[in-house]
């Protein structure tokens, strides 16, 4: 519930440039939008897979999410739903 509270109250955002999350389960592509993000001035955050991307998210409370809405590797619920109902 804290993690809710956290988002609901602005006054307790954090201070400095704004926290992306991305999500992708290719390496590689996670690797070329941290480095496009980071030289734009962003703080970037990284998960290889969904239930790792929303585990994440409700830590980290990310500005912004990017995800791969396929994650190919997991036999799981989509990732992008638990994201989009948290947000």
């Amino acid at each position: 519930m804290r993690d809710f509270e956290k988002m609901m109250h602005p006054e307790k955002k954090r201070k400095g440039p704004k926290l992306i999350l991305v999500i992708d389960d290719e390496k590689e592509m996670v690797e070329l939008i941290q480095i496009e993000l980071e030289s734009q001035g962003y703080k970037v955050i990284t998960a290889y897979n969904g239930l790792e991307g929303v585990d994440l998210a409700q830590r980290e409370i990310p500005d912004l999410i990017i995800l791969d809405v396929i994650d190919r590797k997991s036999t799981r619920l989509n990732s992008s739903h638990l994201v989009i109902s948290y947000a």
